[in-house]
Order: C-alpha cells, then structure tokens, then sequence
C-alpha cells in the first residue's frame, strides 16, 4: 500500500517539478494550455459526479482506465460506471469539489494533484464527509489513464 510519507513526497515533488519549470519558462505556452487543459478534466470529473452523470464520468477515463479505490481497484468502463453508480446509490446527496487549485506537472505525461472534499448523506441518513487528496494521471489526450483518492486522515 500506498503510505502517507510517501503522498506526501509526491506531492512535494510534483510541486517542485511545476515551479522549477515554471521558473525556467519550459515551453511556457505549451505547458500553460496543457495545465489548462488538465484542470478542465478534472473540473469536468467533479461537475459530473455532482450531476450524478456516471455516463459522463465514466466516458472521462480511458476504456482500461483504472480508479484505485477501497476495496479494490476499478479498472475498465464498464467496472468503472459500476462503481459511480454504486456511489451514488449509497450517498444520494453525494458532493464533490475541489477545494484547491491543482498542482499540475508534464513530467512522464499530463499529472494533478488536486485535494477535494466529499459530503453528502448515505442511505442510512448518517452524514458523510471526507476530505482528502486526489491523484489523476492523464494521457496526452488528457484522458484519465489512473486516479488514486488519499484520504486525510487526522491524529486523535
């Protein structure tokens, strides 16, 4: 499994990766119109969650695409649009949003690292909301290929 240290050296290496080329003006409208073009895809993946769109969702991956999840990973469409309907049966009222501006990076393709926060309420009427971290890694075509969710999980 995926550790905590290690998201967090992810994270803080894709940040230095996106501000040593900012810095250094890499292809500087090229990597403009390409971040842009990432954070549309992950605009449109928390827009159609929220729509309940499944469909729509699904259709943003690639078809082997993979969304590694609890308690296994999804990979393909159609296990994919199963997963977000079961979502959305389970929490009815399910949100999604971003609450920061991705970081992006094009080291090894088109990458964001987004953090989001759930909410809703499920079928039991017990509230639900998580904050956490997202990581999308998307084809040049800035498809989903990968998606991991990293939960925050606080001290008690």
């Amino acid at each position: 499994g995926t550790t905590m240290a290690s998201c967090h050296l992810f994270v803080i290496f894709t940040l230095f990766v996106s501000i040593t080329s900012a810095a250094h003006g890499t292809d500087g409208m090229v990597a403009d119109a390409n971040r842009t073009k990432a954070i549309e895809t992950v605009s449109l993946y928390a827009r159609y969650l929220n729509d309940k769109n499944c469909r729509a969702w699904t259709n943003l991956f690639i078809p082997d695409g993979i969304k590694y999840d609890e308690p296994a990973p999804v990979r393909g469409r159609d296990q994919l649009l199963q997963f977000c309907n079961n979502v959305m049966s389970e929490i009815p009222s399910f949100t999604y949003s971003l609450v920061e501006i991705p970081l992006y990076t094009s080291s090894g393709g088109p990458r964001l690292i987004t953090k989001w926060i759930i909410g809703g309420t499920q079928k039991n009427n017990q509230p639900i909301s998580q904050l956490g971290i997202g990581s999308f890694i998307l084809t040049p075509e800035f498809q989903i290929k990968e998606c991991t969710g990293y939960n925050y999980v606080f001290p008690q």
